[in-house]
């Protein structure tokens, strides 16, 4: 009877240790990465489950990003060596990125999805699905962002005024670039023969993990995205660890044969953006989408009134403007008091719906937040 008791205590201790291991999501492999099974190494690849006693052998300039769902952390490494996934964790220390519950369960949600793994190079804007953790607003923040850092110039378009050497890119993020040779290993000069393959190898001097991708300009306009973009856009196998060099060689490209120069410029943000609408005009100002749009009016003395109605569920579906288009609101016009006094009327425009009512509060900034990008650029005149 006491062995019984005992083999029962066994088995439920047993049981309570493997429930309560910890566990980790691969979220990206960037590079050549290696998981140890037995006397075999195996190549590592996303959505893989992982132990804390996993070993792996991570090459020189390759990179992994790792989930702890429990935990809500995102860890990036690109240390070259072979190490426990305990080991790693360890390393990353205060570097880990903390997410929300709901936003590592969005994670997780496309990481699994079948778009994650549908690569393209898109010559248009996806506009992939927003959801409440990934807005298409940031998507069109990246391009005001990048049009900040031009000069208004008649004549030129963004594009063209992005190319211009005499223009200096400022960068909120430490960010570089180099094209290296597929064939030689080393950095490409300037001036690059017809047909020449090489890819990218990118330089994150930040201390946090950066998504990135390369727009390359030609002197005719066209552009093409260096590095391609999922479907879903978690932009997950183009996360960059902090403090890291990191080269894309499983996305080699070959300059063509035409005599041209052509610009290639490095975007690096801090969040996940679909990089395919840099195949759009880049544009600080008029837009080519619907919007969403109120009048706010402010008096003399500080009172607010807001002249377009609000419904009470805030689906703002009667204030949607098309786009390139001209509206008129005659079904909500409003009256000046009789008191002598000067008003201010404020036209707020959005690309998601929002509760404008909110617009009565006390308006105060400091607390929200502002697109950070990483820009840095390189010409290459190719020659015969």
């Amino acid at each position: 009877m006491k062995n019984r008791i005992l083999a029962i205590i066994l088995v439920l201790t047993a049981t309570v240790v493997t429930i309560s291991a910890q566990t980790y999501t691969v979220y990206s492999v960037i590079g050549d990465a290696k998981l140890i099974q037995g006397k075999k190494a195996v190549p590592l690849e996303p959505r893989k489950q992982l132990s804390a006693q996993n070993r792996l052998i991570i090459d020189a300039e390759s990179a992994i990003t790792l989930l702890d769902e429990k935990r809500s952390k995102m860890y990036s490494f690109s240390i070259e060596g072979t190490y426990s996934v305990k080991d790693l964790v360890a390393k990353a220390g205060n570097k880990a990125k903390f997410v929300s519950r709901q936003y590592m369960s969005y994670l997780v949600k496309q990481l699994f999805s079948k778009g994650s793994s549908q690569m393209v190079h898109p010559n248009t804007y996806m506009q992939v699905t927003a959801t409440s953790y990934r807005s298409s607003t940031n998507d069109s923040m990246l391009l005001s962002r990048i049009a900040q850092e031009l000069p208004l110039e008649f004549g030129y378009t963004a594009e063209q005024q992005l190319c211009r050497s005499d223009n200096k890119l400022s960068s909120d993020l430490q960010v570089r670039f180099e094209l290296i040779s597929c064939d030689t290993g080393y950095e490409l000069g300037n001036d690059v023969k017809a047909n020449t393959s090489c890819y990218v190898r990118v330089h994150n001097d930040t201390d946090e993990a950066l998504y990135v991708n390369v727009l390359d300009i030609d002197d005719e306009g066209g552009k093409y995205l260096v590095l391609p973009v999922d479907e879903a856009a978690t932009c997950s196998h183009l996360l960059v660890p902090p403090l890291s060099t990191v080269s894309f060689k499983s996305e080699p490209f070959i300059f063509t044969d035409d005599q041209m120069r052509e610009t290639f410029i490095l975007v690096a943000t801090q969040d996940p953006v679909d990089f395919s609408i840099l195949m759009n005009p880049i544009s600080g100002g008029e837009t080519d989408e619907a919007l969403y749009v109120n009048v706010l009016d402010i008096d003399d003395e500080g009172g607010k009134y807001l002249v377009l109605p609000v419904d009470e569920a805030a689906t703002c579906s009667h204030l949607l403007v098309p786009p390139l288009s001209t509206v008129s609101f005659k079904s909500e016009p409003f009256i000046f008091t009789d008191d002598q006094m000067r008003e201010t009327f404020i036209l707020v425009a959005t690309q998601d719906p929002v509760d404008f009512s909110i617009l009565m509060n006390p308006i105060s900034g400091g607390k929200g937040r502002v697109m950070k990008s990483g820009l840095y650029r390189k010409a290459y005149q190719i020659r015969e």
